[in-house]
């Protein structure tokens, strides 16, 4: 019985895989999830968007930020050239692009209170 030949980005996503299955401080949830994408990487039957999305959970808040940053700047800078928007309507982006850098100023200086953890 001939094996399949796996090419260049699913070995890449094995070794992502298996990397992140070396960590020692690894929740117990992830682990678990992590050895599921690993069995379907290994069968061939695992998709691009299912490894995107654990990885797009596991970003830090941080990157996040900065992502919802550019994006809503990206709205003002193409609002601002809608004849006939409501002024209000920029001021309001406005306010949310300043909420937001504030929040990621915040958190690149450590300033933001973390969350109570959870007595487990």
């Amino acid at each position: 019985m001939k094996g399949r030949i796996p090419d260049l980005s699913d070995i890449g996503d094995l070794m992502w895989i298996e990397n992140a299955l070396r960590r020692k401080d690894l929740d117990p949830a992830k682990r678990a999830a992590l050895e599921g994408l690993q069995k379907k990487d290994l069968a061939g039957t695992l998709r691009q968007s299912e490894l995107r999305a654990f990885k797009e959970a596991e970003k830090p808040a941080q990157d996040r930020l900065a992502g919802i940053l550019t994006a809503l700047r990206g709205l003002r800078k193409e609002a601002s050239g809608v004849a006939g928007l409501p002024p209000e309507a920029l001021a309001h982006l406005d306010a949310a692009i300043n909420l937001v850098n504030n929040e990621k100023v915040l958190k690149v200086a450590d300033l933001r209170m973390a969350p109570p953890r959870s007595a487990a």
